[in-house]
């Protein structure tokens, strides 16, 4: 929870405003849909056999393509590499360089 709270949340309004507030949503909702999707998956439908590595696939594949959609919804028209750093990381950079200061 705190991964998520310091990358996502911490700053998600800058991140946001610099890829477009529709794309941030699009990107946040296929990762909570796909992690939701791929765990109901391995915990009620699979056998015990397959349930961890196609609850894996599921899940990467799943939001591998929300990604890719979510990229193209961005409004500056950047490259996916830096569309994804700034989405994903959005504030991790800002947190961790205060932390580097403190210590």
């Amino acid at each position: 929870m705190q991964c998520l709270a310091i990358g996502w949340v911490y700053e998600h309004g800058e991140s946001a405003a610099k890829i477009g507030k529709k794309s941030a949503m699009i990107y946040a909702a296929g990762f909570w849909v796909s992690s939701c999707a791929s765990c109901y998956l391995g915990v009620f439908v699979m056998s015990n056999d397959q349930s961890v590595y196609m609850t894996v696939l599921f899940s990467i594949g799943f939001f591998s393509i929300t990604t890719v959609f979510a990229w193209q919804f961005n409004t500056k028209k950047m490259g996916f590499y830096e569309w994804i750093s700034i989405i994903s990381l959005s504030g991790s950079r800002k947190f961790v360089s205060y932390i580097v200061k403190v210590e």
